[in-house]
């Protein structure tokens, strides 16, 4: 995981000035053989013969059925050398079979040949090599050839140097001394083997040639993936267009951009998006890393303006970018043999197999051609690593990578089959990876990457939904319970709208930045603007306030980046399902059990409060079940316990952004300086929760009139050697301005526990007192218990993802006990109010008794110490004798008047409830459709 975590860092840390590769020629040329010998047609040649094993001779064509030549043990499959340049590459497509080790090609230079070892998955080494550096002569890597499977080996060579690839993948170079090639080239000798095809070629080849001569058998792919017990998927679609939208679609679409004022005036975003950016964007040249996404991004809106106006001038500069694109040396990063398998590649394919298909008619036909010869090696690249497990995210389910990079890959298998007969073996590998990507998906809808990532996640995963429907009749809508409630997450992490910060842009333009309130790697915005998603779910599952939240951003967001492409089919998609906008708000508190967050916001007037609270596994409870090992979510942060706050029209309490993953940089707790499991890194090691089923949980989330309650335990998420027993947190928020915060600490020798409060706003602290304030609100902090307790206040560094970036200043109050002690409780108020409105405010503790004061209000909150702590609101409101709950509001409203809400760990009793019981009750009205229970 560490290595692994280590090659993510390395590729995120990319930038557009890191070196390029060096390639022998453009990515779009075809790599064509010196010499070439293909078994599925008979073969006639004389320098090619079989040598059986008794010494005879017999011809090739003797050895040939079924499309492939097949060897007996102890025959050989002799060539004459004078085939070979002087210098060049030999590469055979052979398969093996069960039986012992030895000899696979033999080179005419001495005693060098492959020859593999007897374990199925069939290591081969290049061995005595002339020259070689090494006692052994063997070069300093090696291959393999699985039983049953197709693998290319390829060997360079020339006068001082070898290499060796199999099966597209690098095993190594040396230095060599060989003379000129003499004699013959012998292939077997030993084990039954099956030979599909030689090709000779003058060059050594670069890691670009090599995908290109393993592309050149779709017949092999597909055999192989049948051994891999996979199946090439069936289309369904014939006619183009065939993605995402059909012809009558299309030209609905356009009708609708004549006619609908709306549909009119978001597609003069687009063109102003390509007048200012895109028309005169082309790439002169190629640039390393990830900016090559917004490439596909441009490609795939050019795609669009096109079919929405029949303007040809977007055919013009499309043709431009892909002239660029299909010959870039590289895509992902500048790591040859790591390309074609993250971001840019998804990005890259999506662009490409939407202009493919859009403008299919328009292209040049030579354009055409070089478009399937780059797409047929690369995508066959990442489909080969997806089968073989050689991708970075094979068995690692719970990122966005993947399911941006799978979207690629079956957009280009879509858009290219029937030009491209490996097309079927694309988008089963890609479906076979997104089945597991989706089934382990908070089906609560709950976010794990950040709100950021998984507005991005959704982005592409709405582009998948809809291919696979068309294509193959699967039903993500139906079938994926994170698609149909994701949007309401996003919603309910909302700031108030009136605080809502626009950032200028050029021409007098605005684009929505801070909105919102979110966990994990994410700045405090979208980084896909939500609208374009917002009005497809709406149309999918007829939602009407998600049509006014996509409204209400349209609103105050008239800028339109490359990336939103689909937000003019989306509206449109919209528009014709008939769903109109509701006022309608979600539920002002909203417990999402399977990512561990109760989300408690005082209304939807425009002034309420929001806080966020997290505690639950790194991606939710279902992947927690299914897997045993870290799921690529390394975006999560070691913030188990912690809270965000917005109120009095300020981000009060702020999560740590887009940062380096240290507990110390989060609002919640560290014990003797030590922190959760698997931070101090760049990206978080969650193998821990995963081997260890680690068990954090939301023990009680309830709502009221009043005050919501709610109890996490988070104690499982620390390090062993902080020696943690104990970390139980209870927030009460005593609406609308008003949290109590309890935290039952304990471990298992004399501890300095340590809570932390980061605010980017200004603050101060002295002894029990701490205050942080803005412009518009401040927020004043009271730590009641332990009598030994305090609080301080520094600016610290908080490290980002970036090193290169500059730390960010944040203002941090830390709440501790000054005597060491095995057990304790910590108490804290945090009041907030208008700028100068805290001035009153008091809170104190007498007799397991809060009273908090301000304004003229009195509140008192009981400390229940007996059966377990538990607070509770001195005048509760009314709650039914038998307990019951009152009837359910209607789907999307606020809880009526006098009604409560509750999720609970332990019995639905009067207010006396015991935290030490641990059974489930689950409120169904809220997550209708699913069994009641968590994980």
């Amino acid at each position: 995981m560490k290595k692994l975590m280590m090659m993510f860092a390395a590729g995120a840390a990319l930038t557009a000035a890191a070196a390029l590769p060096e390639v022998r020629d453009t990515a779009s040329k075809p790599l064509v053989p010196k010499t070439e010998f293909d078994f599925s047609a008979e073969v006639t040649s004389p320098q090619l013969w079989i040598e059986t094993a008794d010494g005879g001779r017999r011809t090739v064509a003797q050895a040939q059925s079924g499309g492939v030549l097949r060897l007996a043990p102890g025959e050989t499959l002799v060539m004459d050398a004078a085939l070979l340049p002087p210098s060049g590459t030999l590469s055979v497509r052979v398969r093996t079979s069960a039986g012992g080790g030895g000899p696979l090609l033999k080179f005419p230079f001495g005693k060098m040949m492959l020859t593999t070892g007897r374990e199925a998955r069939r290591p081969v080494w290049l061995t005595g090599i002339p020259g070689a550096e090494t006692a052994n002569g063997r070069l300093n890597g090696r291959g393999e050839a699985p039983d049953g499977h197709w693998t290319l080996l390829s060997v360079g060579y020339s006068p001082d140097k070898v290499q060796f690839h199999f099966d597209g993948q690098f095993a190594g170079e040396g230095k060599a001394r060989l003379g000129a090639p003499a004699g013959t080239v012998r292939i077997g000798g030993k084990l039954p083997l099956e030979v599909r095809d030689i090709a000779c070629y003058d060059v050594l080849f670069d890691f670009n040639d090599v995908l290109k001569a393993v592309s050149c058998s779709p017949e092999a792919l597909a055999e192989n993936a049948k051994q891999l017990g996979r199946t090439p998927a069936a289309f369904r679609s014939a006619a183009r267009p065939r993605l995402l939208a059909s012809a009558q679609d299309q030209a609905e679409l356009r009708s609708a951009v004549e006619q609908d004022p709306a549909m009119a005036a978001l597609l003069a975003r687009y063109v102003t998006r390509y007048e200012a950016e895109i028309a005169g964007g082309v790439p002169k040249e190629e640039k390393a890393g990830e900016i090559k996404r917004e490439d596909g991004n441009r490609l795939a809106m050019l795609a669009i303006l096109y079919r929405a106006t029949g303007d040809k001038r977007y055919v013009k500069t499309a043709s431009e970018y892909i002239d660029r694109i299909v010959d870039y040396r590289i895509w992902d990063g500048d790591r040859p043999y790591w390309t074609n398998s993250d971001l840019v590649t998804g990005h890259l394919l999506l662009g490409l197999a939407l202009a493919y298909d859009w403008m299919y008619d328009e292209l040049a036909p030579e354009l055409k051609t070089r478009m399937r010869e780059v797409v047929r090696f690369r995508a066959g690249d990442f489909a080969r690593r997806i089968l073989y497990k050689r991708w970075t995210w094979a068995n690692q389910a719970m990122n966005n990578h993947g399911c941006v990079t799978c979207t690629g890959l079956m957009a280009a298998a879509v858009a290219f089959h029937g030009d491209l007969p490996e097309a079927g073996v694309w988008a089963d590998a890609a479906r076979g990876w997104m089945k597991n990507f989706l089934a382990n998906q908070p089906a609560d809808g709950g976010d794990y990457e950040g709100i950021g990532y998984s507005q991005y996640t959704l982005a592409h995963l709405l582009i998948y939904a809809d291919l696979v429907r068309a294509e193959f009749g699967d039903d993500c809508y139906r079938d994926c319970g994170w698609l149909a409630k994701t949007m309401d997450f996003r919603i309910q992490s909302s700031i108030p709208r009136k605080h809502w910060v626009t950032q200028k842009m050029p021409d007098g333009l605005r684009r929505l930045d801070h909105s919102l309130i979110s966990f994990g790697d994410t700045r405090q915005r979208d980084f896909f603007i939500p609208t374009g998603p917002a009005r497809k779910l709406a149309a999918e599952y007829r939602r009407g306030d998600y049509l006014a939240f996509a409204d209400k951003v349209d609103a105050i967001d008239n800028f339109c980046r490359a990336h939103e492409y689909l937000s003019l089919l989306y509206l449109h998609q919209a528009r014709k399902s008939g769903v109109k906008p509701s006022s309608a708000p979600l539920p002002a508190f909203a417990y999402y059990p399977q990512v561990g967050k109760v989300l408690m916001r005082s209304g939807w007037d425009g002034d309420e409060a929001v806080m966020i609270f997290r505690c639950g596994t790194p991606a939710g409870t279902e992947a927690l079940k299914n897997f045993s090992t870290a799921q690529g979510d390394g975006h999560v942060h070691p913030d188990v316990g912690a809270v965000s706050l917005f109120a009095a029209g300020e981000l009060m309490l702020a999560n740590s952004d887009y940062c380096y993953k240290l507990t110390s940089q989060e609002n919640t707790l560290t014990v003797n300086g030590v922190g959760q499991r698997g931070d101090d890194r760049q990206w978080l090691d969650t193998t821990d929760f995963y081997k260890h089923k680690l068990k954090l949980e939301i023990l009680r989330a309830e709502s009221h009139d009043a005050y919501d309650y709610t109890v996490g335990d988070a104690t499982a998420a620390y390090r062993p050697e902080s020696g943690l027993t104990r970390f139980r947190r209870h927030i009460l928020f005593l609406k609308p301005d008003c949290f109590v915060i309890a935290d039952e600490l304990a471990a298992d020798r004399p501890s300095t526990f340590e809570t932390r409060y980061h605010s980017l706003l200004p603050g101060k602290a002295s002894g029990k007192s701490a205050m942080f304030g803005g412009r518009r609100g401040e927020l004043q902090i009271r730590a009641l218990q332990p009598r030994d307790g305090e609080l301080t206040y520094e600016v610290a560094d908080v490290r980002l993802i970036d090193r290169a970036t500059a730390p960010r200043k944040t203002g941090v109050v830390t709440q501790r006990n000054t005597v060491p002690a095995k057990s304790t409780l910590f108490v804290t108020v945090l009041y907030a109010a208008p700028k100068g409105g805290t001035a009153d405010f008091s809170a104190r503790i007498a007799d397991d008794v809060i009273t908090i004061r301000n304004g003229g209000k009195v509140r008192k909150v009981k400390l229940i110490r007996q059966g377990g702590i538990r607070l509770e609101v001195a005048e509760p409101e009314a709650t039914p004798a038998d307990g019951t709950l009152p009837p359910a509001p209607q789907t999307g409203k606020v809880p009526a008047p006098g009604s409560v809400l509750r999720f609970l760990h332990g019995k639905i009793s009067k207010p006396g409830y015991n935290s030490e019981e641990a059974t489930l009750m689950e409120d169904r009205r809220y997550f209708p459709g699913r069994p009641s229970g968590i994980g």
